[in-house]
């Protein structure tokens, strides 16, 4: 389909330049105001959970030291976890599929957090939570 040239000048051959077949139209300017606001209760998120985690372990009746070594383990697996969440994410092309997956999976992980009582479930639900945060 042609586009429209708004420019005076004529065209060759009788055609007004007006219309050029093989002219594009300019890319089109995407705003980062969903993304932010996307990103922004993500980490808004982390950011109320992260303080209280240490507390929420504690009332389950684990020593400080093995609440230490459960906030290190988040760290840990969160250090791996983001980057195999950027290629995937890459790798499809748009990010908003892996972002929902990962919010899905995250409140699904939260949830068994919840209900976990061992030390072993405790761990494993931590690094679930991780893994996509």
């Amino acid at each position: 389909m042609p586009t429209i040239d708004p420019s005076p000048t004529t065209g060759g051959a009788g055609e007004p330049a007006a219309v050029r077949p093989n002219a594009t139209a300019p890319p089109r300017t995407t705003s980062i105001v969903r993304p932010a606001i996307v990103y922004a209760l993500l980490f808004g998120s982390v950011g109320a959970y992260f303080p209280y985690i240490s507390l929420y372990l504690a009332s389950r009746g684990l020593d400080l030291q093995l609440i230490g070594l459960l906030i290190g383990w988040f760290a840990f697996v969160g250090l791996f976890a983001a980057p195999v969440w950027g290629s995937i994410a890459d790798g499809v092309g748009d990010v908003r599929g892996p972002v929902l997956v990962a919010c899905t999976l995250a409140t699904a992980f939260m949830v068994l957090l919840a209900f976990s009582t061992e030390p072993l479930t405790l761990a494993l639900a931590l690094g679930l939570v991780a893994s996509v945060t």
